[in-house]
């Protein structure tokens, strides 16, 4: 049976192509201290807001657009913090802070949208993220990727 995706994978790999100089994200508008870089994957809109600090992608949060809920679109929410600087609280501030981003620059179009993240049941310390900032009322579910057991929580920003 296959693992659920990690979202630390993306980070080693966002890690590698930045340190390469293939891409170079911009500043953020709200948080200064976080970097944006959006480009598509699978054809679809992705969005990767990173913490980087002396060339050291410590986070990241990655938004990918998937189909829409009863008109309203959706995006799927990835976060991972670096080996090295976890259990500091950076997971919760980058996701905090990409929330807000993501908000004021979707909804400068003012449609609504929807954020999900779909965490494994063990993963206690990615759920207590999901439940404070995405929501406190997860659906369970089977991952659809691995087929393990999960939590999916979803949060509507209107604009």
């Amino acid at each position: 049976m296959p693992e659920m995706t990690d979202p630390h994978n993306s980070l080693v790999s966002f890690q590698e192509v930045y340190s390469q100089g293939r891409l170079v994200p911009q500043r953020c508008a709200l948080h200064p201290d976080l970097s944006v870089f959006a480009d598509r994957a699978n054809g679809s809109p992705r969005f990767t807001y990173a913490q980087i600090e002396s060339g050291i992608v410590k986070a990241t949060v990655i938004y990918i657009f998937k189909q829409d809920i009863d008109g309203i679109p959706r995006f799927e929410l990835g976060y991972a913090v670096a080996e090295g600087f976890r259990q500091r609280g950076i997971a919760m501030d980058v996701v905090k802070k990409s929330l807000a981003e993501i908000q004021k620059g979707l909804c400068q179009s003012g449609r609504s949208f929807y954020v999900r993240a779909v965490v494994g049941e063990t993963n206690i310390a990615s759920q207590k993220i999901a439940a404070r900032l995405i929501s406190s009322s997860p659906d369970q579910i089977t991952d659809n990727v691995s087929g393990l057991p999960a939590l999916a929580y979803l949060l509507l920003i209107k604009c």
